[in-house]
């Protein structure tokens, strides 16, 4: 195996967190990977940050003159990943961190598998900004295709992360680079799923990643400016995610095909649901057009849906204000 099968790529912008990110690489016990830095043209001090890890680790920073994340971050993630050439590609983040015998647990996985998978992907625990523990994400399967690991988006038993996936870079090249879609809402998701393909994704047995929730990232912010932008994006990702089951489905998968229809139906409501915010008339009005074309539903029907949603988000605004 060549030292530099692994290529660990941070497209940086956040400075908050980033040494303890860096410092849990120089602690991998394997360190048999590259680490690429690419800074968004961030106004934090990311740089400064980098070079007191240019010592201690295989590391290339580079900094873009052009901020390209606020405009499509999956661009921006596939220009930080163009500064690599290893096979196996992991996009990792500039605030989330590894256990140490993670790097080492992807090589043992590698090597049983005979490297028969495109996606390989860890475990992953949920931590504050202190790094304590919240929650634990449902462990994965040994392996699952990609129609399972859908439906197990669909029907909540998933979680899933960017930075929990290690994937080929052949695969990656296959199809082209990143699902676009607004903000990189759900990209990820629908990349894992492209990426994986025939091979289905194979799970990575032990250490598991680190996953943040700071409230400063687009996962865990509630901006309201963000909210419609996010929710076009799931729209856009149902239309495809159907579309490509009905187009391309896995003749393995034991359920019928249509089960997917309602499941996507209750998976985009949950999500309205979890904005906690207001949708106005005219939002509700192109959503209520989206569900009725997508599910051949009455518009009057989703519009009601949308006034349920609504309430229900205001008595969590009041309840919330009343708790502080």
């Amino acid at each position: 195996m060549s030292t530099n099968s692994l290529a660990i790529i941070i497209p940086a912008y956040r400075a908050r967190f980033l040494e303890r990110t860096l410092a849990s690489l120089v602690a991998q016990t394997d360190r048999r990977f590259h680490v690429y830095v690419g800074d968004d043209a961030s106004p934090e001090p990311i740089e400064p940050i980098v070079k007191t890890f240019q010592a201690r680790l295989p590391l290339t920073y580079v900094r873009f003159s052009e901020n390209l994340g606020g405009e499509s971050l999956t661009r921006h993630w596939a220009r930080s990943i163009a500064l690599s050439q290893e096979p196996w590609v992991w996009l990792f983040s500039d605030d989330d961190v590894l256990e140490p015998e993670c790097v080492a647990a992807f090589y043992r996985t590698l090597k049983a598998t005979e490297g028969g998978f495109d996606v390989y992907r860890f475990d992953t625990v949920f931590i504050d900004e202190n790094d304590r523990p919240q929650r634990l994400s449902p462990p994965h399967p040994e392996q699952e295709s990609w129609q399972e690991f859908a439906y197990h988006l669909l029907s909540f038993q998933r979680k899933v992360t960017a930075q929990e996936v290690i994937f080929s870079r052949a695969a990656y090249e296959r199809s082209g680079g990143w699902f676009e879609l607004p903000l990189a809402w759900g990209s990820d998701h629908a990349s894992q799923l492209i990426w994986a393909g025939a091979k289905g994704l194979r799970r990575i047995a032990g250490p598991r990643v680190h996953w943040r929730w700071s409230g400063q990232n687009i996962s865990s912010t509630r901006e309201r400016t963000l909210k419609m932008i996010k929710t076009r994006a799931c729209m856009k990702y149902v239309e495809w995610l159907l579309a490509r089951i009905e187009q391309a489905p896995d003749r393995e998968f034991i359920l019928p095909h249509s089960v997917f229809k309602p499941l996507a139906r209750a998976w985009f409501i949950q999500h309205l649901i979890h904005q906690r915010q207001l949708f106005d008339p005219r939002e509700c009005w192109e959503i209520s057009g989206f569900m009725a074309h997508t599910w051949e539903s009455h518009r009057l029907m989703n519009l009601a849906c949308l006034t349920k949603i609504n309430l229900l988000s205001a008595a969590t605004v009041v309840r919330d204000a009343w708790r502080k």
